[in-house]
């Protein structure tokens, strides 16, 4: 077994691991766990898991620097489920008219839009336009490797649509600091929201990989509508200077 407060860059690279010892896009999630997981004493949901690779790392760092809690990972683990219209990658446009989203957001769409059709041979369609494709090649049996192998016994896996696993009444008395959405789709977005909202407590907040994106539109559509008659949160751009790709949580305030 590998003590992960020894691993060296390249073995988080040979495990598929994010490497949150460097800059990177997440930087903002670890931080917030250093500054707040020992105060908010809860667990972690994960919307989106694919084949672990923020999983592992937030279980690695909560393990690492003794801070409580288990990462709760939620996915079909067979890919996509079915898509809603508002997936649909025309949905940006209507961003766009409705004011929210950029002129330059909607221009780098129209790029990538481009150069899938015509230099990638890569669709635009949700199943097709990610260089993942639909995810339909999450390997959970290899995920279950690796969590054995490091000994990571605070990740628990819900396989499974979330309108099934997120009502599992084993789960009702769950309570999470932190919800790191990464699961493209504008119903899973909902699902996830509607789940996990009264759970977040106080202080808690809520990562959207998703709210700005090339891809998907349906994400931002759906945190969009889901706030709509909310109150008491924040909704954070977090952008660093060095990343020219926004980055978007929501900071629960009551």
């Amino acid at each position: 077994m590998i003590n992960q407060s020894k691993m060296k860059a390249w073995e988080f690279n040979v495990f598929n691991i994010y490497n949150y010892n460097l800059e990177g896009p997440y930087r903002f999630i670890f931080d917030f766990l250093s500054k707040n997981q020992a105060d908010l004493n809860c667990d972690l949901l994960e919307a989106g898991v694919y084949r672990g690779r923020m999983t592992l790392s937030m279980a690695h760092f909560l393990k690492q620097y003794s801070l409580p809690g288990k990462i709760h990972g939620f996915d079909t683990f067979t890919g996509f489920p079915s898509y809603s219209v508002k997936d649909n990658i025309q949905n940006f446009r209507e961003l766009l008219i409705l004011g929210k989203i950029t002129t330059q957001h909607f221009e780098q769409v129209e790029k990538l839009q481009h150069y899938n059709l015509n230099v990638l041979n890569r669709g635009i369609a949700p199943d097709s336009i990610s260089t993942s494709g639909g995810f339909e090649d999450s390997r959970l049996d290899e995920l279950v490797k690796k969590m054995d192998f490091f000994g990571l016994d605070n990740i628990i896996l819900h396989p499974g649509a979330f309108a099934e696993t997120m009502k599992s009444p084993e789960l009702a008395g769950l309570k999470f600091s932190l919800i790191f959405i990464d699961c493209d789709l504008y119903d899973g977005y909902q699902e996830t929201l509607r789940y996990g909202w009264d759970r977040l407590v106080s202080g808690g907040i809520i990562f959207l990989d998703e709210y700005y994106s090339l891809k998907f539109p349906g994400a931002r559509l759906a945190v969009d509508e889901f706030l709509s008659d909310k109150s008491g949160f924040r909704l954070l751009e977090i952008s660093e200077s060095w990343d020219d790709f926004e980055r978007w949580v929501i900071l629960k305030d009551e």
